[in-house]
């Protein structure tokens, strides 16, 4: 055994016992998120469909019902697979089939990860020290028995990278076909990561001879200009629009019929935090609320606007009047057409409302609300969804566990914005097709969201957290190895 430790490619010899570890790692976890998140009223099954999961399959059981692809909001990235499993087998049974393969990615991808710290660095031993802080951190595994498209995309995004390495370390163009049959898969699952797809193509460009370097971002790209030009005439056979990614729109059309939609849009103009199921948060002052309504009184008691949310055209008394109609509408058991009208009528103040505050607070709309964003997105502590129980109320095991999740997500997030500057600089004269994807991708995915889309779900940091954890992981083991170094030996 010691012999093992002191190898320095135990990860390339001993690949079954890493996946072996993963599997059981992985698994423990996702039994306890589905012990946590899974439903009372179905015990014994093996996943925990999202709010978002009928969106992703029901697409696929319509169309194995009667031959339509609706509602066809989503792009196909989880029903794809859930597709084929169909074939074979019933709704339920397909999606357990589902879990059980994003668990077997997700172990397999953990094994993967550590491989890329290594190639990454250099360093066999940072590559151990990847897999294992990865293994012990929950986050993203908390996600492997849930159906949507996070625990999908996070395992896609690892394999592709690693295969972009590989396609040019051995220079193979069927695995850099591969790699981009992955990317491609990424953006149905995830049409953010869109804009890796140009990053994914640079590197092979870059990294290939001058003689070939264009037909090798083409063979990167290709899978998905197939796939897409399928999905984009279907859309315009059915929709008559040109739809390259998702259909209906920036949300699904019957979000933004809805008041928490316009909501969300109005707090988005100022940074405020719209997450309804976030107890005391901005969004749940103005009654639209969901889950813990002991802990903020169903949102009576969660922080008021903030002074910068006001502009000339609306005061305090305003934004209490759609908060007080909405909890009318909401409990009133208004008719049908009653409701309806009364729905119009706040939607439309919210969107005059909105619209004030662009046109006579441009600074605050345009850079201080995406940077309030950004602090919302990162103020998380990790464990929001893990073990749902107050944290006083749990037992000295299940705070310690707590604990060591929330340290390792501000050990991921907290220190990326140092440890990718230091490294790329570090590494600036030996770039690697993992140098140049790995930091692009995690800078990319972790500010897309709150930057560019003034959006601040708890999820989005899920896809691209296991990058941010290996490279503040080795961001902390390049300064104690260079500490090492530095002191004199006795």
């Amino acid at each position: 055994m010691l012999s093992w430790l002191k190898s320095n490619d135990l990860l390339q010899r001993r690949p079954w016992l890493f996946i072996g570890i993963a599997l059981v790692a992985r698994g423990l976890y996702a039994w306890l998120a589905i012990g946590q998140l899974g439903p009372d009223k179905n015990p014994g099954w093996l996943y925990v469909e999202s709010g978002d999961a009928a969106l992703y399959l029901d697409p696929v059981d319509n169309l194995i019902a009667n031959g339509k692809y609706y509602d066809d909001y989503r792009m196909p990235g989880v029903g794809a697979p859930y597709f084929l499993l169909r074939q074979f087998l019933g709704p339920q049974g397909s999606r357990q089939a589902l879990v059980l393969l994003q668990w077997l990615l997700s172990a397999l991808t953990a094994y993967l990860l550590g491989k890329v710290a290594w190639r990454l660095t250099g360093r066999h031993i940072v590559g151990l020290a990847v897999y294992a802080v990865y293994l012990l951190s929950a986050y993203s595994a908390w996600y492997d028995p849930v159906i949507a498209s996070d625990s999908l995309a996070s395992s896609i995004l690892i394999v592709h990278a690693w295969l972009l390495h590989r396609s040019v370390e051995t220079r193979n163009r069927s695995i850099l076909l591969l790699a981009g049959l992955c990317i491609a898969w990424l953006v149905f699952l995830r049409p953010i990561a869109v804009l890796l797809l140009p990053v994914s193509a640079f590197v092979a460009w870059w990294f290939w001879e001058r003689s070939v370097r264009w037909r090798m971002a083409l063979v990167v790209l290709l899978p998905f200009l197939v796939l897409d030009s399928v999905w984009i005439a279907r859309n315009w056979h059915v929709n008559h629009r040109f739809r390259p990614l998702t259909n209906q729109g920036y949300q699904p059309d019957y979000f933004m019929k809805e008041i928490r939609s316009h909501a969300m849009m109005f707090l988005q103009c100022y940074g405020g935090d719209y997450i309804w199921w976030n107890p005391g948060s901005d969004v749940r002052w103005f009654g639209i609320w969901k889950g813990g309504a002991e802990l903020d009184d169903k949102g009576l008691r969660a922080k008021e606007p903030p002074p910068y949310a006001y502009v000339e055209g609306y005061n305090r008394d305003s934004l209490q009047w759609l908060a007080d109609r909405t909890r009318y509408i909401a409990t009133a058991g208004l008719p049908e057409a009653d409701s309806l009208r009364a729905i119009e009528e706040v939607n439309a103040r919210f969107d005059r409302y909105a619209a004030l505050f662009q046109e006579k607070a441009p600074f605050q709309y345009h850079v201080m609300s995406r940077l309030r964003m950004f602090r919302n997105v990162m103020m998380q502590n990790g464990t929001e969804t893990i073990i749902l129980k107050p944290f006083a109320t749990l037992p000295v095991g299940w705070k310690l566990f707590k604990l060591t999740q929330a340290v390792l997500f501000a050990l991921a997030y907290g220190l990326l914005w140092v440890a990718v500057p230091v490294l790329v600089w570090h590494w600036r004269r030996n770039l690697t097709p993992l140098r140049v994807f790995v930091p692009a991708a995690a800078l990319y995915l972790t500010l897309i969201f709150p930057l560019g889309l003034r959006m601040c779900e708890w999820r989005y940091m899920a896809m691209q957290f296991p990058l941010a954890l290996m490279l503040s992981v080795c961001f902390v083991l390049h300064l104690l190895l260079r500490v090492r170094r530095a002191t004199p030996s006795t």
